[in-house]
């Protein structure tokens, strides 16, 4: 049989653990971590045509667009999870900029404005 130690526990919680634990408890920390993820669909138009080796680089961070260029016009259809449509957007913004992109504008149709969860 194992024997057992006296000495007390030098362990401290993470942050992680007094999350896990308050959660449990019940407590709310914030409105925004009870809020439901949803799916937004919309295209960013980029400024220029990508090469295929710049289109490799987009889709390595950009996992949830599809890259095309429609009569001439460089686009990504974009299905991005997230908190708001301005999250998802400025999350899908900041995706193809850090690819070396600029974005010409944001498309979306009407129904992703009026969307309710």
């Amino acid at each position: 049989m194992r024997g057992i130690s006296a000495a007390p526990s030098t362990a401290v919680p993470t942050r992680n653990a007094r999350y896990r634990s308050r959660r449990q408890v019940g407590a709310r920390c914030n409105e925004r971590e009870d809020a439901i993820m949803k799916e937004h669909e919309f295209t960013l138009i980029l400024t220029t045509d990508p090469s295929e080796e710049e289109a490799d680089r987009l889709y390595g961070c950009c996992n949830d667009g599809t890259l095309s260029t429609i009569a001439g016009v460089p686009q990504i259809h974009f299905h991005r999870v997230a908190f708001s449509l301005e999250d998802a957007l400025r999350s899908a913004i900041g995706d193809v900029r850090a690819a070396g992109f600029d974005v010409e504008r944001v498309e979306l149709e009407p129904e992703a404005v009026t969307q309710r969860g």
